[in-house]
């Protein structure tokens, strides 16, 4: 449902710069995150230094069903040390992402795509 309503909400999309991407350093943690808001939902998770199975698959659960439903392509790696700090950091770049490629370019009115319109 998140997914739903935030794609909703983008509308179509036009001036934004739909495309981030940062490196997250927490504690001696690391989430290196890439988004594009394509309209086509896919997300591929790596937190292969998550130690606690369960938590590792809510969390590749939550970026799945978000980018299905928002039609958000988003690339995901954590690496550290603590399962904590790691869950922290992937929904804090997660959040910064979504303000940075959501953000409205004052010189651009087009949809930023070759087609002339994402999904």
């Amino acid at each position: 449902v998140l997914g739903e309503v935030f794609k909703k909400a983008l509308g179509d999309k036009k001036g934004i710069r739909r495309v981030a991407s940062l490196v997250w350093p927490f504690e001696g943690n690391r989430v290196e995150m890439a988004l594009d808001l394509s309209g086509r939902g896919y997300s591929d998770f790596e937190g292969g230094d998550i130690k606690d199975p369960k938590l590792y698959e809510m969390v590749r659960h939550v970026l799945m069903s978000l980018t299905n439903q928002g039609g958000i392509d988003l690339y995901t790696r954590a690496y550290g040390w603590s399962d904590h700090h790691m869950v922290e950091s992937v929904g804090k770049a997660l959040g910064r992402l979504i303000y940075d490629a959501t953000r409205r370019l004052e010189d651009y009115t087009e949809v930023p795509s070759t087609k002339g319109k994402l999904d």
